[in-house]
């Protein structure tokens, strides 16, 4: 058989073929993920129970909202915050009934807990933009966590990666109470042939108080410095620095709250009165309370070999603050811990036998240390190897400084020499001055096996903590010196299967 076309036909069928378009379009997996929920839900496989919210979701709240902010909507956290800023230090979070002194925090590699109370403080935490996910872990924390105090959960911070492009970004917000932030972030990109690339970003926020007089401020500085070393390594330098002054709100029970609302009856006194020594002591001036933190780690992972990897990460920490109340100081039968004094003071605000003073209670604490980990994986076994060392000095000192007629007293800080109430002999009264040092030693084994192809997964872990403490007590009493050595055993096995795609069993 023998077919033919016209020319026209054969054109108009060529025209046909090249209109034709087919466009295929793709979103890669990990992003999909990341905005489920907005950011909000995560596909987990841990053995553990973990929520987390990412970048896609912190970008979508408050530029002020804190840590404790953010993962308030995760499962088992109950969020308590003085106010709808985040500034205050009187914000708290408990999961599944345990308080904050029970949390771990964790931020690239490094503990943030307080070394006195081991609670956490989410506004000397990173800034909410420089976060790349915020992960709550319900129950005890990772077999590698560097804490000691993780029986409610643990609180995973990560930074975002510097971008590979010089660029940055500005944002301004402004909201009731004379709110106010600003922040600034610049990104350095890839430095010449260096390998290096970095972020440095810079916030300040102040807002009035919603209840009570009073005025909090807070400056904040973070920064990333990152080298990738081939596919597989790369080394870091991170740090936050957070500087605060902070009021204070006045606890109140639910009758009283009832009774007085947000009026003076539940609120400090926004005026001084030296007439009223009741009154005086509640001047909202002389309930300041300033803090400085500075955070620093050098978090490395290195592939050595195709199957073994080392993690470390050294830190280096710092705080000082001072929580200073107001109060009324007697003029004569003095003690200084168990030793009574026959000095006389000479005070001004007196009235009575009784002077109007700030106490304050200062803190002053280093820590430094490091987590390593040597991990070894092959096929569908992982095994890890690691040790945490962690030194931490803590000194808290209790004085009081004297109030002028007019119900200032300088220097909210408490550093120094000066304006302090003295004693005849010239020395700094004190109430109270103690000295913790604190070392911790933590040995770790685990073993994370998969099975079933990757359906089942088993991890068994050993972890050996050991903690001596010394301490002294500088005021006369009964014990100057004191210390304890302890070593807990810290066994742990959990397995998680994979019943379908869409349900897991912990």
């Amino acid at each position: 058989m023998i077919s033919w076309m016209s020319a026209e036909a054969a054109e108009g069928s060529a025209r046909q073929k090249k209109s034709e378009h087919i466009t295929v379009r793709a979103t890669e997996p990990e992003k999909r993920n990341a905005e489920r929920g907005g950011g909000l839900i995560r596909a987990q496989h841990e053995i553990r129970s973990v929520s987390s919210v990412d970048s896609t979701f912190i970008a979508k709240q408050a530029p002020i909202a804190t840590a404790y902010q953010l993962v308030s909507l995760l499962p088992g956290a109950n969020v308590a915050a003085s106010d709808a800023m985040g500034l205050s230090p009187q914000t708290t979070i408990s999961v599944r009934g345990l308080n904050t002194d029970s949390i771990g925090y964790v931020l690239e590699g490094m503990p943030l807990n307080d070394l006195a109370f081991y609670s956490g403080y989410p506004s000397q935490f990173a800034d909410g933009e420089n976060y790349r996910q915020v992960a709550l872990s319900q129950g005890a924390a990772d077999l590698d966590s560097p804490v000691l105090n993780a029986a409610g959960g643990l609180m995973s911070l990560s930074f975002r990666d510097p971008a590979r492009k010089a660029g940055g970004m500005v944002e301004a917000s402004y909201g009731s109470y004379n709110s106010n932030r600003e922040f600034i972030r610049f990104d350095t990109g890839l430095i010449g042939h260096t390998g290096l690339r970095g972020f440095v970003s810079y916030s300040h926020t102040s807002a009035e108080n919603w209840r009570s007089p009073g005025h909090d401020m807070r400056h904040h500085i973070d920064f990333k410095l990152v080298r990738d070393i081939g596919e597989q390594s790369h080394a870091a330098l991170v740090g936050s620095f957070n500087s605060t002054v902070t009021s204070y709100y006045p606890q109140v029970t639910k009758d009283l709250f009832r009774q007085y609302g947000v009026s003076a009856g539940n609120a400090l006194n926004s005026r001084y009165d030296p007439q009223n020594p009741d009154e005086a002591q509640d001047y909202q001036r002389l309930w300041r309370a300033p803090e400085r933190t500075l955070y620093m780690g050098a978090p490395v992972n290195l592939a050595l070999t195709d199957h073994i990897t080392l993690r470390a990460t050294p830190y280096a920490q710092g705080a000082y603050g001072n929580v200073p109340s107001g109060s009324t100081l007697p003029l004569t039968d003095l003690y200084t811990g168990t030793q009574p004094l026959s000095d006389t003071l000479t005070l001004p605000s007196t009235q009575d036998g009784q002077a109007l003073v700030r106490a304050n209670y200062t803190q002053r604490s280093t820590r430094s240390g490091f987590t390593s980990e040597l991990v070894w994986k092959k096929s569908w076994n992982e095994l890890i190897l690691g040790y945490w060392f962690d030194y931490g000095d803590d000194h808290e000192v209790q004085s009081f400084s004297p109030i002028s007629t007019n119900g200032t007293s300088a220097n909210i800080w408490g550093s120094g020499t000066r304006n302090f109430v003295r004693l005849s002999n010239g020395s700094v009264y004190l109430a109270g001055d103690n000295h913790t040092i604190s070392m911790t030693n933590a040995l770790f084994i685990g073993d994370r096996m998969s099975f079933l192809s990757d359906r089942m997964l088993i991890e068994l872990g050993f972890k050996e903590v050991m903690v001596n403490r010394t301490g002294t007590n500088a005021v006369p009493g009964p014990q100057y010196h004191v210390g304890s050595n302890s070593a807990v055993p810290l066994p742990r096995l959990g397995m998680r299967f994979q019943i379908t795609p869409q349900h897991q069993s912990s």
